[in-house]
């Protein structure tokens, strides 16, 4: 079993197991990034800790899905504009975007699941269509089979980190996955979706006008993009966009903009190279009032700029 505590979120984000996606924090975070994972076959299971508020931007790998559930209670928590609380599991379908936002410190749990094991599921329950649509799947599990695989993963590396021998064999192994995927696939079949309401919803659906937006930012993110030019580019009002965000993310598009244009200048000075000035590389993203940028980076990351330049050329 890996453990990895003290991390800083860019180490976390290239540890995360089974996905491909980014995160931003938004704002200084209080606790430190950990995470332990497990490798059991083609399931891969990470307990971790998200040391601030943040948003998650990214998708499943095509050879699996995703299972995802908190283990602490926190003030927002929101899947795919959501809301999201202790009895609430979501299975993220193979290769599709999804967004995870957390107001404060977080616990969770993420589950990998290869596809070969998802499709042995089909085998033994035909109609256990949910676990392969092309959609993600949240709602409420029942509390009993949600404790249980709570319960079994908490075993699992415990017995890993005090015993890891216990796990070493391939028969051990194979029992454990199985164990493990029966426990998941007992649980998801409680699982009970939200109704979804209909009246008054956008021609583009929430994911779909984020899913825009987000990909205007990514392409274009040495311009200064304005609110302006993401309602052209999602074909949506300043209104409806600004509902969307706060659904998604806890905060507008705004606020989301500088936040991503603050990370992608966190990770320029990161590799900069000597001869680069923090005011140039700052114009590169369309940043000019180097004061105020200064003191939001603060707030963000918790040292200066020049801080993280320097500790990056040591």
């Amino acid at each position: 079993m890996k453990h990895s505590f003290g991390l800083e979120f860019d180490a976390f984000e290239e540890a995360m197991r089974g996905v491909d996606g980014r995160y931003t924090p938004v704002r200084r975070h209080r606790h430190d990034w950990e995470m332990q994972y497990l490798v059991l076959g083609d399931i891969e299971v990470m307990v971790c800790q998200n040391g601030g508020g943040s948003i998650y931007e990214g998708s499943c790998r095509l050879d699996n899905f995703g299972l995802f559930f908190p283990l602490t209670d926190i003030r927002s928590l929101v899947v795919d504009g959501r809301d999201i609380g202790k009895s609430t599991l979501t299975w993220l379908a193979s290769g599709k975007d999804f967004t995870i936002y957390n107001s404060d410190v977080l616990r969770w749990v993420g589950i990998s699941v290869g596809s070969a094991t998802v499709n042995h599921w089909m085998i033994l329950d035909p109609e256990a269509t949910q676990m392969i649509s092309p959609h993600h799947l949240i709602g409420n599990a029942s509390r009993a089979y949600l404790a249980a695989l709570r319960d079994l993963v908490a075993r699992l590396l415990a017995v890993h980190e005090h015993s890891p021998e216990a796990l070493s064999p391939c028969t051990a192994v194979k029992a454990s996955h199985d164990q493990l995927a029966r426990s998941i696939q007992e649980a998801m079949c409680t699982v009970m979706p939200p109704r979804q309401k209909m009246a008054g919803r956008p021609r583009l659906s929430p994911a779909d006008i984020l899913r825009r937006a987000t990909t205007f930012v990514d392409q274009r993110m040495s311009e200064t993009v304005q609110i302006a030019d993401l309602c052209k580019a999602t074909g949506v009002s300043a209104r409806t966009l600004q509902k969307v965000f706060t659904e998604h993310f806890g905060l507008g598009p705004h606020r989301y903009l500088m936040l991503r244009r603050l990370k992608a200048i966190h990770e320029t000075l990161q590799g900069a190279e000597p001869n680069e000035s923090i005011a140039s590389i700052c114009s590169r993203f369309g940043v000019w009032d180097f004061g105020r940028f200064a003191s939001c980076y603060r707030q963000v990351y918790g040292v200066s700029p020049s801080s993280t330049r320097s500790g990056a050329m040591h």
